[in-house]
């Protein structure tokens, strides 16, 4: 989501330069058993329209490389709850309420291989 912040009337990050750091980062751990899970909606317009195409995009390369990818902002996008934990909290992180969305989306997701037996 960092990389999304307009700075300097700029982004922190171009989205082609998301994506190679993510491309990056997968081949390095390809030994590993490996998950992704995307960035989460803030709630603001804007900004969520740049967090989606990102995270459009970080799902591409890990289905690409093959690594897992649970999309939170889909998820997450039209749940005003959540968006309130993050607009009643700093703008960006959610208060617990958000934060254990967050954790059962992830526990709950066909892809999450710690599932209790």
């Amino acid at each position: 989501m960092n990389g999304t912040v307009i700075e300097g009337g700029q982004l922190r990050v171009r989205p082609d330069g998301s994506r190679e750091y993510v491309r990056e980062i997968l081949r390095g751990v390809n030994k590993y058993k490996v998950l992704m899970v995307g960035p989460p909606p803030i709630g603001e317009e804007e900004q969520d329209a740049r967090i989606q195409a990102v995270s459009t995009a970080f799902s591409r390369e890990a289905e690409v490389l093959g690594v897992p990818y649970i999309d939170l902002f889909c998820a997450l996008a039209s749940d005003a709850s959540y968006k309130q934990e993050v607009s009643s909290n700093d703008g960006a992180h959610p208060r617990s309420g958000g934060y254990t969305k967050i954790a059962k989306i992830i526990g709950s997701s066909p892809l999450w291989w710690f599932h209790e037996p």
